[in-house]
């Protein structure tokens, strides 16, 4: 089972596992979906089962010399692509929005 394999959740007991099957939502994303964006607030644990998934901060205003505002690039952040990676971890235990 996925579940069992995933090195997060291997020092739970049977029954513990068993609670977090009951709990888990399965959802496919496509190439391009937002599955969490900065300065939401985070809802949800998010287990990799197969594909990849990007972490990319978004383009932000940023201010230079004087009043002069410039908008930075978008900048890659951290790559999930092995099966049983994990993200959203700290916003759904702090309940704090979802940093970019």
């Amino acid at each position: 089972d996925f579940l069992a394999a995933v090195p997060l959740l291997q020092p739970l007991s049977m029954q513990e596992l068993a609670r977090v099957v009951d709990a888990v939502t399965s959802r496919r994303f496509m190439a391009g979906d937002n599955i969490v964006v900065a300065g939401t607030p985070g809802e949800a644990l998010f287990l990799l089962r197969s594909g990849t998934a990007v972490a990319i901060q978004p383009p932000m205003m940023s201010e230079q010399h004087g009043d002069a505002e410039s908008v930075t690039a978008e900048q890659e952040l951290r790559t999930y692509s092995t099966p049983g990676e994990f993200f959203g971890e700290l916003a759904l235990l702090t309940r704090a929005c979802i940093v970019g």
